[in-house]
């Protein structure tokens, strides 16, 4: 009985750990984007000499986001018509 609850012990520390890892994961890639953000921010500013407005930051956000949209209409639309070529293959 004493080995099981070794073992079950171990088992329990190593899934702590895993997911301690995973965490300090995740929380690094989220601190790291935010830092990033703020470096282009400060990069934006520093060029303008002035402070970054809503306008400005929706600018870069929706010339960053249209290349990704155009990127999945192109995915799906070659996705339909390969379904629809095996549709008249059955």
């Amino acid at each position: 009985m004493e080995k099981l609850n070794n073992i079950l012990s171990d088992v329990v520390w190593w899934l702590v750990g895993i997911v301690m890892a995973i965490a300090g994961f995740v929380s690094k890639r989220l601190f790291g984007n935010i830092d990033h953000a703020h470096r282009r921010i400060d990069a934006l500013e520093a060029r303008t000499d002035e402070l970054a407005t809503k306008n400005d930051l929706h600018t870069a956000i929706t010339s960053a986001v249209q290349p990704v949209q155009e990127t999945q209409q192109l995915i799906l639309s070659n996705l339909l018509s390969h379904r629809v070529t095996e549709k008249d293959e059955d």
